[in-house]
């Protein structure tokens, strides 16, 4: 059996960094989500056979179209900008991190509403 652990603390980091973040740098922030999302998905269908990979190459693409969507609308939001490349973690597990806080490993008491802000 595998013990899944979700470490609060650096998603209370990201959260506090997206925070901080303008418009044009929280656009350019899910672009490269998305596209290292894609990169994730291609690696792992790499990595099995069968049904499975193919799926990891069917969410890639979805990704893909997203990052497509956003850099569109990127496009259009700011003329003649150029996206903003991060290195940071995915945003995806923030909004559930509230209910998998009884992995933590951490002592700090857990970061998040019972459910994700508006």
């Amino acid at each position: 059996m595998v013990t899944l652990v979700i470490d609060v603390d650096i998603i209370q980091d990201v959260e506090t960094f997206l925070r901080n973040l303008n418009g044009r740098e929280l656009l350019s922030y899910a672009i490269c989500n998305e596209e290292c999302g894609a990169e994730t998905y291609e690696w792992l269908a790499e990595r099995v056979g069968g049904s499975v990979a193919e799926e990891f190459k069917r969410l890639a693409a979805e990704k893909r179209k997203h990052a497509l969507r956003m850099r569109e609308l990127f496009e259009r939001a700011y003329p003649g900008m150029k996206p903003t490349k991060f290195n940071a973690p995915p945003w995806m597990p923030c909004p559930s991190a509230g209910r998998c806080s009884r992995w933590r490993t951490s002592r700090r008491p857990s970061p998040w509403p019972s459910s994700p802000r508006r």
